[in-house]
Order: C-alpha cells, then structure tokens, then sequence
C-alpha cells in the first residue's frame, strides 16, 4: 500500500500529487530515487526556507547536482533518465525541489551580511564566493538540462535511424581512408 519500506514518511512528499502533474512514466522515474538522495534534497530545501541561510543552501545544492552528475552514466547509449536514476535525481531536484529564487536569494544575503558585519566575519561567505557559487549552479544546471536535451535526441534518433544505435558503428561494411 501506501507505506514506506525504508522508514522515510517523507519519501510520500515526491510521491502523491505530482504523479497526477507528471504522469506515470515519472512516478516509474520517481521510484528510481533512492531514499539517501531524496534525504539530501529535502535537506538542501530545508536550507532555503530561512533567508539567512540562503547562500549556505545554495553551496550545498551545488555539492549535491555536482554529486549525482559524477554518478550518472554519461558511457552509456542509452534512454538518458529512463535508464540513468542519478541524472533524473538531479533534474527532479532542479525543478521540483529547488525553489527557482535560490540563486537571488543567496546573493541578496551576502549582500546583507557583508553589510551588516563586514568582510572578515567567520563562517559566513562573502559576495564573491556566493558570485562563484552562483556561476557554478547555473553551468550545472545548464550541463543537466544539455544532457536531458541529448539524451530525448539521441532516443530520438536511434528510434528512427537504427544504425546509428552504437557510438562507433561504421558506417559502411568498408572503411573510409583520410
């Protein structure tokens, strides 16, 4: 039934209403993720809800998109998210878990910091280092969104063209000389 066999209630979250909104090739999807990396993106939200911790939230959404993108497969020929959970996390978490202010709110933060304690308070990251962590988090999420893109033509083409199936194919039963 409805109950979670990992001990996560709020494994049910993802679950529920967005089946309806994405359909049932995502809740398949959905059920790929595994309970560790619905932990961490939950935890990475939990860091946006309180301003002040904003350019925090956004340095560790950068640690986790880093991490599923090191875990995806990127050698094999494949559906792309139909075959590749950490690449599906990874988008599930851009755009169903990430508030899409994250990156302004980060640096109005920093912003406010600076100004209020200045440049040299422990712990806290300066508008600088909030500028490179936001640069960062828009080449991951571009790298993702490329990948998604790809991945949808590259199924795309191999549905229609066979033999372009596998990198490396010839071309011809003969080689072709430069």
């Amino acid at each position: 039934g409805g109950e979670d066999p990992f001990g996560y209630p709020f494994l049910n979250l993802i679950r529920g209403g967005k089946q309806k909104k994405f359909g049932h090739r995502a809740a398949r999807l959905d059920e790929m993720l595994s309970p560790s990396d619905i932990c961490k993106m939950h935890s990475v939200r939990w860091l946006c809800y309180v301003p002040e911790h904003a350019p925090d939230a956004l340095v560790c959404a950068n640690l986790l998109l880093r991490e599923l993108i090191l875990k995806s497969k990127t050698d094999v020929v494949g559906d792309g998210e139909e075959t590749d959970p950490a690449l599906h996390c990874a988008r599930v978490f851009l755009t169903r878990f990430l508030p899409s202010d994250t990156v302004k709110n980060a640096l109005r933060q920093a912003a406010v910091e600076v100004e209020g304690a200045g440049k040299d308070q422990e712990g806290v990251l300066t508008v600088d280092e909030v500028e490179d962590a936001s640069a960062e988090y828009g080449a991951l999420e571009a790298y993702v969104d490329a990948r998604v893109a790809y991945d949808r033509w590259r199924s795309v083409i191999t549905s229609v063209s066979p033999e372009c199936a596998t990198p490396g194919a010839s071309m011809a039963s003969g080689s072709v000389e430069a």
